[in-house]
C-alpha cells in the first residue's frame, strides 16, 4: 500500500469515527397513530436520518390505544428496513385524566372535537387490522419508562429524548428516576399552544398532569414545537409525488397510504395534512431550519376546570411563575428547506439490508384488492389476549406508577383521581393481582 492509498485509508477511517462520534443520540417517544400520518413519518425521518442514532422507540396511548400504535410502529420499521431499532411497549391510560371525566367535563364546557383513543371503536387491549398489513417481528422486552431510564444513565449527557405525543412515558421515567432530566442532553417535543385557538392541544389534553410533571422537570434544555408553527405545514400531493419517484418500498408505503385530507374546501383546518410531528423531528435533525423562536415559561393548567389540559404562557418579561420552566418555541420555520429535508429522508436507501425479504404485496394495490391482514406468520410476542400479555404489559408499568403516586400524588380535590382504587380498576388486568400487592401496600 502506497503512503497516499495509507493515508487515505486513515483519513477515511478517521471520518467514520468522527461522524459515528457526532450523531445524535435519540429516544423517540411517541403515539403512533398510522399507517402514514404524522406520527409515523417522524418516526421515519429519525430512522432514515444518518444524523441520528435512534436508540428506542417507546410507544404511548392517544391518537389510538397503545398496542394498535405499536403493530403500525413495528410494520413501518419493517417496511423502511430498520428491524434493529428496539420498540417498547409504554403507558396504556394518562396518568389521571380518563374518558369519563373528559366525557362529565364536555357536558359542563362544550365538545372536546377530537379525543384520539377514546374516539375509536376499539378498547385498550383491543386490536384491528392493519391496512399496510401486519408486523412479523415483535417489540422489545420491558417497559418504555424503564428503558428511558435505563438508557440516559447509560449515556449521561448524550441523549436527546423526542416526544411527538402524551407525555406520559417520560413522566413516568421522572417518577423513576428524579434526576433523569439532569441526565439528559436535552428534551424536545411537539406540544401545546400559544394562540388562544391552539392552547388545548390534545397532547398535552389527553395526559395533562403528565405535560406539567415533564415540563416542570429540570432539564438542561427543552424546546417545544407548538401547534402554532406546525399548522404552517402542508403534507402535500406535490411532497408525496417528489417521495414516489423514488421507488423504495418506503416511497411506496408513504404514496399508498400518506393521509388527505376529508373536506379539501375546509382550508383552515385540516389536520390530516399538517406536518406536526414531523416539524418537531426536523427541528432536532437541523435546528437552522428553524428561523425564529422564542423564549417563554410554558405550564399546562391542570385545575378541573374549563381550561383543564390548556397551555399556559408567558413572556419572560410579562410574568416569571414560580416553578415553571422557561422554553424554547418554536415559532417560524424555512419551509421549502423543510420540505426539502422530509423528502431526502423519506426517499433515502434503507441503511440496513433488511428490507431485501420483504413481503410489498400490499404496497401499490388499491381499493378492495388490499388484503387488511397481511402475511399470516408466527407472531408469539404479538398476543393480543390480555391474560397472555397482561404481565409482560404491565409488571413494569405498575412499578412506575406506585413511585409515580407518593411522589406526584395531586392534593386537595384532585387525590381521589389518583387514589388506589381508581388506579387498580384502571390499570390491572385479570392476572396482574400479584403486582398489585406491591402497590396497594405502598399507598393503604
Amino acid at each position: 500500500m502506497t503512503a497516499i492509498a495509507r493515508a487515505l485509508a486513515l483519513v477515511t477511517l478517521l471520518a467514520g469515527e468522527v461522524s459515528a462520534q457526532s450523531k445524535l443520540k435519540m429516544i423517540v417517544d411517541q403515539d403512533a397513530r398510522g399507517p402514514c400520518t404524522t406520527d409515523i413519518q417522524s418516526i421515519l425521518m429519525f430512522v432514515q436520518s444518518p444524523r441520528a442514532e435512534v436508540l428506542g422507540v417507546t410507544i404511548v396511548s392517544g391518537d389510538l390505544w397503545m398496542e394498535q400504535e405499536l403493530r403500525h410502529t413495528l410494520r413501518a420499521l419493517e417496511i423502511a428496513g430498520r428491524t434493529d431499532i428496539p420498540v417498547y411497549r409504554g403507558a396504556v391510560h394518562p396518568l389521571v385524566h380518563t374518558q369519563d371525566e373528559a366525557k362529565r367535563w364536555e357536558t359542563l364546557y362544550g365538545k372536546q372535537p377530537y379525543q384520539g383513543a377514546w374516539d375509536g371503536e376499539a378498547g385498550p387491549y383491543e386490536t384491528l387490522p392493519l391496512r399496510e398489513g401486519e408486523p412479523t417481528i415483535g417489540p422489545a422486552e420491558g417497559h418504555a419508562a424503564n428503558f428511558i431510564v435505563d438508557v440516559v444513565n447509560r449515556f449521561p449527557g448524550e441523549v436527546t429524548i423526542w416526544g411527538g405525543g402524551p407525555l406520559t412515558n417520560i413522566a413516568l421515567a421522572i417518577a423513576l428516576d428524579p434526576e433523569l432530566p439532569r441526565k439528559a442532553k436535552e428534551l424536545v417535543v411537539m406540544g401545546g399552544g400559544i394562540a388562544a385557538r391552539y392552547r388545548r392541544e390534545f397532547n398535552w389534553w389527553f395526559d395533562p398532569e403528565a405535560a406539567r410533571i415533564v415540563l416542570r422537570a429540570p432539564w438542561k434544555r427543552i424546546s417545544v414545537t407548538p401547534a402554532d408553527v406546525s399548522t404552517k405545514t402542508r403534507h402535500s400531493d406535490e411532497i408525496v409525488a417528489r417521495i414516489a419517484r423514488a421507488g423504495t418500498p418506503l416511497a411506496r408505503y408513504i404514496e399508498e397510504f400518506h393521509a388527505v385530507p376529508r373536506d379539501p374546501s375546509n382550508a383552515d383546518w385540516v389536520p390530516e395534512i399538517f406536518m406536526w410531528d414531523e416539524l418537531s423531528a426536523a427541528s432536532v435533525l437541523d435546528p437552522s431550519l428553524i428561523t425564529e423562536t422564542r423564549e417563554m415559561y410554558i405550564d399546562v393548567d391542570i385545575d378541573r376546570g374549563i381550561q383543564y389540559g390548556y397551555t399556559l404562557a408567558w413572556e419572560p418579561d410579562q410574568h416569571e411563575p414560580p416553578g415553571v420552566a422557561k422554553v424554547n418555541v418554536h415559532v417560524d420555520v424555512d419551509l421549502a428547506r423543510f420540505y426539502d429535508l422530509y423528502v431526502e429522508l423519506m426517499t433515502r436507501v434503507a441503511l440496513r439490508h433488511d428490507a431485501d425479504d420483504l413481503d410489498e404485496s400490499h404496497l401499490g394495490q388499491r381499493g378492495p384488492q388490499l388484503s387488511p391482514m397481511g402475511v399470516e406468520v408466527e407472531t408469539p410476542q404479538l398476543d393480543l389476549d390480555p391474560e397472555g400479555f397482561s404481565t409482560l404489559l404491565l409488571q413494569e408499568e405498575l412499578d412506575c406508577v406506585a413511585r409515580f403516586v407518593p411522589r406526584h400524588g395531586v392534593g386537595g380535590t384532585r387525590r381521589r383521581a389518583v387514589g388506589v382504587r381508581e388506579l387498580r380498576s384502571r390499570f390491572l388486568l385479570p392476572d396482574g393481582s400479584a403486582r398489585w400487592a406491591k402497590l396497594s401496600s405502598m399507598r393503604e
